[in-house]
């Protein structure tokens, strides 16, 4: 092939990778200008290494090594570690060599006598795209970038061993097309089962990723919830001793006053008593502990006492947690003080927000809130909004956000299923 019709179907094979990574990482698809651009640079720099007339296993790897570097350019924000990386794109490489391999014998049963040329080069990289964006669109790919992120060790090495497999057959395909086909069969039933592998992983440690959240929620927060029982016990009994005492009191209306300014109770912990779920009752307790050590007021306003969601209990403590230390970051360095947060239900939706006062010359841009490593306070690293989003974009929820000039005060509120 020469090098425009290099260009033109190493396009497709870019954006199949696109497609998928896109959906990975829940990306916005409205920035297509510059997935065209990367991809068409790409294609572009692949195009050349064919024309130098190398060798085909030295092309092969330099074909690989700028798509690895495409890649990596295009998902350095969202993908920090190179392992998680070339891992991740590994598994991708999986998927698509299996639906080429499958859209190829597909056309070889339907048509007959496949050749190494444009025109059916292009009729099996329609077909493959077209898979490959189904795929992308109800196969939930964010669950396979989580089970990588796990470091599970058995998901990886196999991952592995597939994506050096099917690189060999790339080669072999590159280097005697004919015999390839000779065995297409023998190959698309070997991508079958390999995608088979790869869902039964993605399955399997989905379901160990879970357990083993549930096992660190459960360690984390049930010691906290005792904890909130026997302060509750105690300021019970510290309670009846100040009822005693005020019964027998007889002092001036100031000394009287004074009294109850250094014993007022603590309103906060009938609001946390009241929630059913047992393991946000333990983070907003852990949270108001935190408020206390850095003098922060905190006001909780329970106004429904059961949470139903269709969100897992992980997914809810990062929900409340972000916002909640998002508010004590932007305010421990403060001269006011000063959080609430307001918890209800309404129409089939729960409600969450959290209120925070600001420094009086603090200017906010709140389109640019929930950004990537884009923070309001200068000491943070700006992913904890950023994060909370794509966590609320599984059930297509979302967080707005109010700036209260008048009251000096800015108002965090999502409304999730």
């Amino acid at each position: 092939m020469n090098f425009y019709e290099v260009v033109v179907l190493t396009f497709y094979d870019l954006g199949m990778y696109m497609l998928l990574f896109h959906r990975l990482l829940d990306l916005d698809f409205r920035n297509y200008k510059k997935s065209l651009i990367v991809i068409g640079i790409g294609s572009v720099m692949i195009g050349g290494c064919a024309a130098l007339g190398l060798s085909v296993p030295v092309t092969q790897v330099m074909n690989i090594l700028i798509a690895i570097s495409v890649l990596r350019y295009y998902t350095w924000h969202e993908i920090k570690k190179w392992t998680v990386f070339f891992i991740t794109y590994i598994g991708m490489t999986v998927i698509i060599y299996s639906v080429q391999f499958i859209v190829i014998l597909f056309v070889e049963l339907t048509i007959g006598n496949v050749t190494f040329n444009i025109l059916y080069g292009l009729l099996s990289q329609t077909i493959g795209i077209i898979l490959v964006y189904f795929i992308s669109k109800y196969v939930p790919l964010s669950i396979f970038l989580q089970v990588i992120e796990s470091r599970l060790s058995l998901v990886r090495i196999i991952l592995i061993n597939m994506g050096i497999l099917f690189l060999g057959l790339s080669f072999y395909w590159n280097a005697n097309f004919e015999a390839t086909m000779d065995s297409i069969i023998t190959i698309a039933i070997l991508s079958l089962v390999s995608m088979t592998i790869n869902v039964l992983l993605i399955r399997g440690g989905f379901v160990d990723k879970q357990h083993k959240e549930k096992l660190e929620i459960y360690e984390t927060y049930f010691p906290i919830i005792e904890q909130l029982v026997e302060e509750v016990k105690y300021i019970q009994h510290d309670y009846n001793n100040h009822i005693q005492a005020l019964k027998g009191i007889a002092a001036p209306k100031s000394d009287l006053e004074k009294y109850l300014s250094e014993h007022q109770l603590n309103t906060n912990m009938p609001q946390l008593l009241i929630l059913d779920n047992k393991i946000i009752m333990g983070l907003l307790y852990s949270k108001y502990k935190q408020c206390q050590s850095l003098g922060i007021k905190i006001v909780f306003k329970i106004k429904h006492p059961w949470i139903q969601s269709l969100y897992t209990d992980h997914e809810l403590v990062e929900i409340f947690g972000i916002l909640i230390q998002n508010a004590i970051e932007a305010v421990e360095n403060l001269e006011h003080k000063y959080i609430a947060v307001e918890y209800s239900h309404d129409e089939d939706k729960n409600k969450l927000t959290v209120i925070n006062s600001l420094d009086i010359n603090q200017k906010i841009d709140i389109k640019k809130m929930f950004e990537f490593q884009t923070s309001t306070k200068s000491s943070h690293h700006g992913i904890g909004l950023y994060k909370l989003n794509r966590i609320l974009r599984k059930y297509e929820d979302r967080v707005q956000v109010y700036h209260d000039r008048s009251l000096n005060q800015v108002e965090i509120t999502t409304s999730f299923c």
